[in-house]
């Protein structure tokens, strides 16, 4: 079995090609992403079924990702590879049921669930056989203690939301080599599982994340208010900079989630922190860890509950931060049909998955576009207080604020006198953490390379 990084490594250069394709609108390298990711996967199929044949192990479909189909599942697999195999394919698929059993679409979002936390985190639902979905903003409470009134029902009335997703449409093209075919039902789901759950999960991120709202569903940097909405097309919204992470700052834009567009509250337990991989590790993280006094780093700091998911699809620089379940996400089946668009693939017989697909914030207030491209590091500020040196003015009397001449004295003493203070049980290497010794009434750097508990260590305030 092949080493699980380079299994991931594959899947990354495809989402890697296959966004540079949706970025230069150029389906030729779309369909060459396909392809390059569809032979490399065809090739670890038949190594599949080639072990098991010789081994006889069950085990090794498990691990492959090979399972047990329903009889629904093996039926529209078996139809599938009789058309797939005629001399007029698409004539053949024409003639028997295309639509995937709801069975594999479950699955497949599972499989996507499991592999992309971003999709995982937001409320995404299998409405097979449903272009309509009817819910709640939340604005107001669905029922009501006494006499129904027309103001309670005009009230609940304007809180009900309907969402139309006929139109929106994704498609993932499927080369299936005739040898793959010949290899059995269960073999084949394996392979259009994973091409699926590749190329719907990238596609559907890309929507939920950045979506027009055009043929597409609206994604979270949208501004629902803004842009040719008589299209569908939404503007983004304006991103707000977003520079450290300190309680007043973050807080104040969390405060926004709390407010729905007509004004009234909502609880906001935690929030998702939508952001680019390399600003996570350049910037995140430095804005959310420190080195804390036993010499190891203390990371993921928020002032506030935050969930910090990671997308290939957002730019450097650029954010999202919002209520992860205020987006509605809608899968609503897929169908298989015969491609006349690539038929230079060669030795391969091409099918586009169709999947009607939509998602939108729930509201207007729900998501907020940020730029994060000034993110300062953290900085955990510390007062030192020279523990021994108050001692010493406690037994001789001298006690800060004594008169005002002593309280002005030890004023500008502590501007130009270094203080040390004691490290309180201390560990490690003294000489690498920087600790000082008292000698002979001087503060001089250590040089034990471990900790003598003969011995007081100083840190320096600087």
């Amino acid at each position: 079995m092949k080493n699980k990084d380079v299994i991931e490594q594959k899947r990354a250069d495809f989402r890697n090609n296959l966004k540079q394709a949706f970025d230069a609108q150029d389906m030729g390298k779309v369909a060459d992403a396909f392809g390059d990711f569809a032979a490399g996967l065809q090739s670890d199929i038949a190594a599949t079924a080639e072990e098991y044949a010789r081994t006889n192990d069950s085990a090794v479909l498990s691990a492959r990702g090979i399972r047990q189909l329903t009889s629904a599942e093996q039926k529209f697999y078996n139809d599938f590879a009789a058309a797939a195999k005629s001399t007029d394919p698409k004539q053949a698929l024409t003639g028997i049921e295309s639509t995937f059993p709801t069975t594999i679409i479950d699955t497949v979002m599972d499989d996507i669930e499991a592999s992309h936390p971003l999709l995982a985190e937001i409320d995404f639902r299998n409405t097979t056989g449903i272009t309509r979905w009817i819910y709640s903003d939340g604005s107001v409470q669905l029922a009501s203690w006494g006499k129904l009134t027309d103001t309670i029902i005009k009230e609940i009335s304007s809180s009900i939301e309907d969402i139309d997703f006929k139109l929106s449409k994704l498609t993932a093209f499927i080369p299936i080599p005739i040898d793959l075919l010949d290899l059995g039902a269960s073999y084949i789901d394996a392979y259009v599982r994973v091409m699926l759950n590749e190329a719907l999960s990238f596609g559907m991120e890309l929507g939920v994340l950045k979506g027009t709202g055009k043929n597409q569903p609206i994604g979270m940097v949208k501004d629902l208010t803004a842009g040719n909405i008589g299209t569908g097309e939404y503007d983004d919204k304006t991103a707000i900079e977003l520079t450290s992470l300190s309680i007043f700052e973050y807080c104040a834009i969390v405060g926004l989630l709390s407010k729905r567009p007509n004004g009234t509250s909502r609880v906001v337990p935690e929030v998702l922190l939508v952001v680019n991989p390399t600003d996570y590790i350049t910037k995140i993280i430095p804005a959310t860890t420190v080195l804390a006094t036993d010499g190891t780093y203390k990371g993921n700091i928020f002032p506030y509950p935050t969930k910090v998911i990671q997308s290939e699809v957002l730019d450097e620089g650029e954010a999202v931060i919002g209520i992860a379940k205020q987006y509605k996400g809608f899968l609503a089946g897929s169908e298989l049909d015969y491609s006349d668009e690539y038929q230079w693939l060669e030795e391969n017989r091409v099918y586009k998955a169709k999947t009607r697909a939509y998602g939108t914030p729930a509201d207007n207030t729900s998501f907020f576009k940020l730029d994060i491209s000034g993110l300062k590091p953290r900085t955990l500020e510390v007062k030192v207080v020279d523990t021994a040196a108050s001692s010493n003015d406690e037994e001789s009397g001298n006690t800060t604020g004594g008169n005002e001449e002593s309280g002005n004295a030890t004023s500008n003493s502590e501007e130009t006198t270094p203080t040390y203070t004691a490290v309180e049980e201390p560990t490690g290497n003294p000489s690498e953490l920087g600790y000082y010794e008292l000698v002979n009434g001087e503060y001089e750097l250590s040089e034990d390379t471990s900790v003598d508990s003969e011995k007081t260590y100083y840190t320096l305030d600087e």
